[in-house]
């Protein structure tokens, strides 16, 4: 017998939102309009802003409560309480440690009166976090540079045959071009042998650094696979 070319079509959609939603199995997939910001250059988020000025008319500077904390693949899941009536989805999601920027993520409203965002921070990072900010009226300007900031690797690439790895802080966060650092061995600290390094290029939420290791010594690094940027004591 021939195919149904309608069971084909709806066979194939199925896959397709398969392959979209895999990046949070085991949960409600986002939105179309929700995007991870955290690694955008400042550019990337004005032009982000501008395609999601539908919110321009909701309210800003909405406060929210942290209710839950999880890991969800390479990323915290993040869950907020909130006022259905206030908050979308696609709405950004700033996590505050005072006045300094932590990190920010799209979220997504599951509509029962808590949203999810999805974080390049660890669990005990998150935990830092004094406030949240939804729908931000502007993005926290930079913070000063300061000694000892752990932060997450959140890429890895092969560079002019070396490797580079993305650091999940940037000049939100007081990093600077130019700064040492090192990766660390495991969650608790300590120096892993031969990679040290120097930010190479500090975004403003992001930052990347070429180290001599190889990908899988990336790969193989204890815990969350952290750095210490700018530490008091240099190993």
């Amino acid at each position: 017998m021939g195919n149904d070319p309608e069971k084909e079509k709806r066979h194939q959609h199925g896959h397709d939102d398969d392959e979209r939603h895999d990046g949070h199995k085991g949960s409600m997939a986002a939105s179309d309009d929700v995007r991870d910001v955290h690694q955008m250059s400042d550019k990337e988020i004005e032009k982000w802003n501008k395609e999601h000025d539908k919110f321009r008319h909701a309210e800003h500077d909405i406060g929210a409560r942290v209710v839950s904390v999880s890991i969800e693949g390479k990323k915290t899941k993040v869950g907020f309480a909130i006022d259905k009536k206030k908050v979308k989805s696609g709405m950004v999601a700033l996590l505050m440690h005072g006045d300094a920027l932590l990190a920010q993520s799209g979220i997504s409203d599951h509509g029962d009166g808590i949203a999810y965002g999805w974080y390049d921070l660890t669990p005990d990072m998150i935990h830092t976090a004094t406030r949240v900010v939804i729908n931000p009226s502007s993005i926290p300007k930079s913070a000063s540079p300061h000694n000892d900031i752990k932060a997450r690797i959140v890429g890895v690439s092969i560079v002019g045959g070396k490797t580079q790895i993305m650091i999940g802080m940037g000049t939100s966060h007081g990093v600077r071009d130019g700064m040492e650092g090192y990766c660390m061995k495991d969650d608790s600290g300590g120096y892993h042998l031969g990679s040290r390094f120097h930010i190479l290029e500090a975004g403003s939420l992001t930052s990347k650094a070429i180290v001599e290791m190889s990908v899988d010594e990336i790969y193989h690094l204890g815990g969350s696979k952290l750095v210490m940027i700018n530490p008091k004591h240099m190993p």
